[in-house]
């Protein structure tokens, strides 16, 4: 067995697995999360670096093996999906035990993972990796935002847009002009008036990327239900994961063909209801997770309410409307 470890603005993910497959799973991490981690093995490489400057700390060890599912009733079943419990774990079988998961729950959290098909065996990893960082930055008082998050000349900020408004290909984007620094397109989190961004890989559709003119040449599709759903690239830059003052919180209510600010105050129950999906757990956790995001819902709408109960009257936020593909009004819209 070989192992390879990431680590995460100072919190250490440790994978490990049989040699045959040590090489993809390095290659995962560093398409992953090269931009906020490091990947080595630990047979003779060198040491993990780590450039948050503090001791790691070991939160999670990941480990793919073939293992047996409990004997015991399942607690939950779906199509393609039954979920076991024990005493110090839960267990996941998907698909007739085609990939398996089992989280082993204590000081240290243990996972065991198992699976013939390369890519759901992949997205697992990728999954579990996100919603353990998402639930420990949770206890540090950091809360999870799904949002794009950037610099503009100094100004820090991340914008929350819905479904299908087109953050990764405004990202993409932005990351050809030299003005703007590309944290992220998916993940966040925000603590008073600090940005703690994740650079993650990138996951765009492929008729974004066409229209883009970028090629998917040496590039990892992405599936679902067994069908290609998009394409990843890898995150944008290397940075240090530290937190940063945020100077704007901004939320697009909809797609419009020009960028206009509509107000400094969350109002109506459409934003609300918006600001509230958007401040929660992702909903890549939330797939992973289901069971325990349901055991912790009254913790998390106590949690979020306090948030947008903070952001009310913050001078930091306001409510735009815009378009993607045009660069300069949204530069305009950072300046006010």
């Amino acid at each position: 067995m070989k192992c390879a470890e990431i680590n995460i603005s100072g919190f250490l993910f440790r994978v490990t697995c049989a040699e045959e497959k040590y090489n993809d799973i390095v290659d995962w991490l560093k398409d992953d999360f090269a931009a906020c981690a490091s990947a080595t093995g630990l047979a003779g490489d060198t040491a993990l670096s780590n450039r948050t400057g503090h001791t790691p700390t070991l939160i999670s060890e990941i480990e793919i093996n073939e293992f047996k599912r409990p004997k015991s009733l399942p607690i939950f079943w779906r199509p393609g999906l039954f979920v076991y419990k024990t005493k110090t774990s839960t267990y996941y079988s998907y698909n007739s035990d085609e990939t398996k998961l089992e989280i082993v729950f204590g000081e240290k959290r243990h996972l065991k993972v198992f699976g013939q098909n390369i890519d759901k065996l992949h997205y697992i990893i990728y999954l579990s990796i996100i919603s353990h960082l998402v639930e420990t930055l949770e206890k540090e008082g950091w809360m999870p935002i799904h949002a794009f998050s950037a610099s503009y000349k100094s100004k820090n900020f991340a914008l929350i847009a819905p479904s299908g408004f087109g953050k990764s290909r405004l990202a993409l984007k932005l990351m050809n002009d030299t003005e703007f620094q590309v944290f992220g397109d998916e993940l966040a989190f925000i603590r008073n008036d600090e940005l703690l961004p994740i650079p993650l890989r990138f996951a765009v559709a492929k008729p974004v990327l066409d229209m883009l003119g970028i090629g998917t040449k040496g590039l990892r599709p992405l599936f679902q239900d067994g069908r290609l759903h998009k394409i990843t690239l890898p995150a944008p830059n290397e940075r240090d994961v530290s937190p940063l003052r945020i100077d704007q919180l901004i939320l697009v209510s909809n797609k419009s063909n020009l960028w206009r600010a509509l107000s400094k105050k969350i109002s109506g129950i459409d934003t609300w209801f918006m600001l509230l999906s958007a401040v929660g757990v992702p909903q890549m956790v939330q797939y992973l997770l289901r069971l325990n995001f349901i055991f912790r819902l009254p913790t998390i709408i106590y949690s979020r309410y306090k948030i947008m109960r903070s952001l009310e009257n913050a001078d930091l936020y306001f409510e735009v409307e815009g378009d993607p593909a045009d660069i300069s009004g949204l530069k305009e819209i950072l300046l006010r």
